[in-house]
This record gives C-alpha cells, structure tokens and sequence, in this order.
C-alpha cells in the first residue's frame, strides 16, 4: 500500500528547473520559494464543529513554498517530501 498524506499534509517533489552549481542552490533555497508539483493530498483539517475542511489542491497541480517547509521522509525505500497546506504560498493548476 502506498503511503499517503494525513490532515492537512501533502506529499511534493521539487520541480527543477535546470543546472547550477550546489553553493548557489543552496543560498537560492535558503530565501527564495521554490516550485514543487503535488504526488498526493490529505483530507484536510477537521473544523471545530467536526466538519472537514478540504484542501483545494490536485494531484498534479504546482505549489510554491520555502524548501525548508518540506520534510524529508524515506519509508520503505520511498524518499517522501511532507509539506504542511499552511506553508504553501501560491498554487499554480496545471
């Protein structure tokens, strides 16, 4: 089974955008959002009044957040990159 998300979490992989050399990737990342493209969606975050709130993204969409918001998580040789719904900055449909 594969993984997937919970609450308010979603699983992300960097889009890269061609080559540079690591000192200056590393200082970009650190200050600048980067771009990353939806794999998988949680359900969202429960309300107080016990209703969900879904999140209104889409396998496949693109979301721009700082690359440290994303954590970095191997599971059963998968390399899995969780991303929090309020860290996300903008959201770009395909």
């Amino acid at each position: 089974m594969p993984a997937r998300p919970l609450g308010n979490r979603i699983f992300v992989e960097p889009i890269h955008r061609g080559q540079s050399s690591l000192i200056v990737e590393v200082e970009k990342y650190r200050a600048d959002p980067i771009e990353w493209r939806v794999t998988a969606v949680g359900p969202g975050r429960v309300k107080g009044d016990g209703t969900r709130e879904p999140i209104p993204v889409e396998v496949g969409w693109r979301v721009l957040c700082h690359a440290y918001s994303a954590k970095h998580i191997e599971w059963a040789e998968q390399k899995l990159r969780i991303l929090d719904w309020a860290d996300v900055l903008m959201v770009l449909p395909p």
